[in-house]
């Protein structure tokens, strides 16, 4: 009896995250027999690369100069997020070199 309940959650979860998908991504997902899966197919497609996700945010960061547009407060707390983003991924780069970068991305 409780695996016949389970089989059924299991389809209705299944059947839930399948309608709820965008179509071209439920497409390019191999079919499953059961929820979970089938969160192991989408985590194994949709997989991040992390130094495709490092060198983004390292050129945002060197590359960016300040617009004169918003604010120099905007443009230093914008780099510092991209900072931090990079530190969380353990890419190493010192305080120093964000303080010499927003400055040097200033202009004269």
């Amino acid at each position: 009896m409780k695996y016949d309940r389970w089989t059924l959650s299991n389809k209705i979860r299944l059947m839930i995250l399948k309608h709820s998908m965008e179509k071209t991504i439920k497409n390019n997902i191999p079919e499953a027999i059961d929820a979970k899966k089938f969160f192991v197919d989408v985590g194994n497609k949709f997989k991040k690369f992390d130094k495709t996700e490092n060198s983004s945010y390292l050129s945002l960061l060197t590359k960016t100069k300040y617009d004169g547009v918003s604010g120099v407060h905007e443009h230093a707390m914008k780099s510092t997020t991209w900072y931090r983003k990079l530190k969380s991924m353990k890419v190493v780069l010192k305080e120093k070199f964000l303080v010499w970068y927003i400055l040097n991305s200033l202009p004269i």
